[in-house]
């Protein structure tokens, strides 16, 4: 939420879904923003930062994000 309040220009709507499905978590954040262009971004900083805490708690993070379109980032862990 904070990356959205920082980063999502033009954002008019945030959607925040939770779903616990057999022994998966997804969690997923997606806003209406500005969006930006996945080509250019280097994978440093807060991206790479966010990456990485998925990765040590064993779940996953996908980023997609469109120009003009908005961003949507989904973390899912297997849940024991």
């Amino acid at each position: 939420m904070h990356n959205v309040l920082k980063h999502a220009t033009g954002c008019q709507n945030v959607t925040l879904k939770l779903a616990c499905r057999a022994s998966q978590l997804e969690i997923t954040l997606a806003d209406d923003g500005q969006g930006f262009d996945q080509s250019h971004v280097t994978h440093v900083g807060g991206l790479k930062n966010m990456q990485k805490r998925a990765q040590q708690i064993g779940g996953k993070l996908q980023i997609v994000s469109t120009l003009g379109q908005g961003t949507t980032v989904t973390f899912k862990a297997k849940l024991t």
